[in-house]
Formats: structure tokens, C-alpha cells, sequence
């Protein structure tokens, strides 16, 4: 027990450091940057109420007011990924939250989570997760809530 609180003390000192240093830079951004970063917050924020539609790069830009060439780069810069793999990651992210719940079929948790066909679903799944939807399911089979 003794451990797991001087784990839990050392978390909440990294945290803490990690928001001076997050405080620190975002006081020494421009307001260019500043103006990026709430264009960037928005669409995260437009993508995960619009997981479970077609999201396209041309609508996402336009919402943030850019062409899709620059907008694409913008984002792939601002997030370290591309805009489809941003995206796949949210759904996938909603889908093992669905799959919490064992009343839903695996087709249901698929289509909510903003697939298009069951076996796309199961194969991006597996490559994120190692594992088949079915599998994870069962993982919440020995650990009951």
C-alpha cells in the first residue's frame, strides 16, 4: 500500500510539473499560434461529437477556415498524425467503451462507433488493439465492475 501511494505522489509531481512547463509555453505563444490552437480545439471537438458520420477532410477545413491541402498538414503537424488516423482513433476509443456494455452485438458497437461495415471494424480493431472486439469483451468477463 505504501508503494502504491508514493506511486500515486509521484504521478501528481509530474502532472504538476508537466502543467508549469505547459503554462510556461503556452505564455510564449504568438497569437497566430494562439488562434491555431482554438481552431485545432474546436474541430477535436466537431470530430468527436461527428465520430459516427462520414467526417471528410474538405468539411473539417472549411470549418476551420482553411484550403484541405493546407489544412491536412496543419493537422498532421498539430496532432502527429493524419486526419483519417485521428479520426479511426476516436472511434476505436468509443468502441471499446461500447463494448463495455454487453447488451449491444458487436455489429451495434461497429455502426455506433461510426463504422461503415462489421469487418472493417473487427480488422482496424485488431490492428489498434491486438486483440479481436470479442476478446476485449471478454477481458471484462474476469474483472466484472
Amino acid at each position: 500500500m505504501r508503494m502504491y501511494e508514493e506511486l500515486l505522489h509521484l504521478f501528481i509531481v509530474i502532472g504538476e510539473h508537466n502543467n508549469q512547463i505547459e503554462h510556461k509555453l503556452s505564455t510564449q505563444k504568438t497569437p497566430h499560434q494562439k488562434a491555431y490552437d482554438k481552431k485545432f480545439d474546436l474541430v477535436a471537438e466537431y470530430i468527436g461529437q461527428h465520430y459516427m458520420e462520414p467526417v471528410s477532410l474538405e468539411d473539417l477545413a472549411a470549418f476551420a477556415g482553411f484550403s484541405k491541402y493546407h489544412f491536412s498538414r496543419i493537422f498532421k503537424a498539430y496532432y502527429q498524425t493524419s486526419l483519417p488516423e485521428y479520426i479511426t482513433s476516436v472511434r476505436i476509443s468509443k468502441a471499446k467503451e461500447l463494448l463495455e456494455n454487453p447488451d449491444l452485438s458487436i455489429m451495434d458497437v461497429a455502426f455506433q462507433s461510426g463504422f461503415l461495415s462489421l469487418s472493417s471494424f473487427n480488422r482496424t480493431f485488431k490492428q489498434r488493439n491486438n486483440c479481436t472486439p470479442s476478446q476485449f469483451r471478454k477481458m471484462f468477463d474476469y474483472f466484472p465492475a
